[in-house]
């Protein structure tokens, strides 16, 4: 049986066919492959991955592995109205970090009275168990969007730096955001804050926040969580990226939320931290444009992406 990688037919294919080919005619692709527990396969062999354009076969001339691992940027809103909803915000909190697998980095910042740094990026549990008792509520309100901005800007800065050493940054940057309902501050101008959101897109940033209202007097209903500034510009951005966005009429649904949270993020490492690059020469007599392409994984029971640079949807 032959499974054919799931994102080929969508952007994998077209990323393939843009791919421009060295005078060799040898080229390169990325696949992520899963097994039915969902657990990465990085034990794969030439004859496992087939790569034809139409219905000729190209060689495949070597396997390495490629590694795009998650990193974790936490946002926790402290503002006032978190005062009420700390044993849910902890419950949550630690169901999160329990769900994260060990070796994926992580960093915890508070979003009052201004973003700032509890942790800094560390996968040392420790650490990052402690860093959830280490903040109080603040008397101001939350900086939502603030914490987006200077999360895109360290982003952007990590890029220029990159491109300056003609090196790539090689991780999946994930921004996890647990805010209350409160009426946000917003130290940024539309510019940037507009800026600050084609930078997380360029980057291939993942967004996931959840908003729970924390006080009567901020929300009735479901409904007017999602109306705020702060939620659309969040259901829009996690939508955009690829992510999560949830809103919640009472906090009692942290846990649940942010367990779940945890789980997808750790999938998403688990895809794009155990990956193979594949190089490949064409079949003989084909060149120009790629013809047809088409990937598929030999191996029975397993299921994949393939991509041109690591980063999957």
């Amino acid at each position: 049986m032959r499974l054919v990688v799931a994102c080929l037919a969508v952007a994998g294919a077209a990323a393939i066919a843009r791919a421009t080919l060295h005078a060799e005619e040898q080229f390169q692709f990325v696949v992520s492959v899963l097994d039915d527990k969902g657990a990465a396969v990085t034990d794969l062999k030439p004859d496992d991955v087939v790569m034809k354009e139409g219905a000729k076969r190209a060689k495949v001339l070597k396997l390495e592995p490629f590694s795009i691992p998650a990193k974790v940027t936490l946002v926790i809103d402290n503002s006032r109205d978190s005062q009420g909803a700390l044993s849910e915000y902890r419950a949550g909190l630690s169901g999160f970090l329990e769900a994260i697998p060990a070796d994926v980095e992580m960093t915890i910042l508070t979003s009052a009275p201004q973003p700032r740094t509890v942790v800094k990026m560390t996968n040392d549990r420790t650490q990052l168990t402690k860093g959830l008792t280490m903040f109080a509520p603040e008397q101001t309100g939350p900086r939502f969007t603030d914490a987006v901005v200077e999360f895109a800007q360290r982003l952007d800065k990590e890029m220029k730096d990159a491109k300056s050493k003609e090196r790539a940054p090689n991780y999946l940057p994930v921004l996890v955001m647990v805010s209350t309902t409160a009426q946000e501050t917003v130290g940024y101008e539309v510019d940037t804050i507009n800026k600050a959101l084609n930078v997380l897109q360029a980057r291939r940033a993942k967004l996931f926040v959840v908003m729970a209202a924390m006080r009567d007097k901020n929300v009735k209903s479901g409904e007017q969580i999602n109306t705020s500034a702060a939620a659309m510009m969040s259901q829009s951005v996690a939508k955009t990226l690829g992510g999560r966005y949830e809103g919640l009429a009472v906090p009692n649904g942290l846990a649940a939320v942010l367990t779940e949270y945890g789980q997808q993020v750790a999938a998403l490492h688990t895809r794009h931290a155990h990956q193979v690059r594949v190089t490949v020469a064409r079949p003989d007599g084909i060149s120009g444009p790629l013809q047809d392409p088409s990937v598929e994984i030999a191996r029975p029971g397993l299921k994949g992406e393939v991509s041109l640079d690591g980063y999957l949807p």
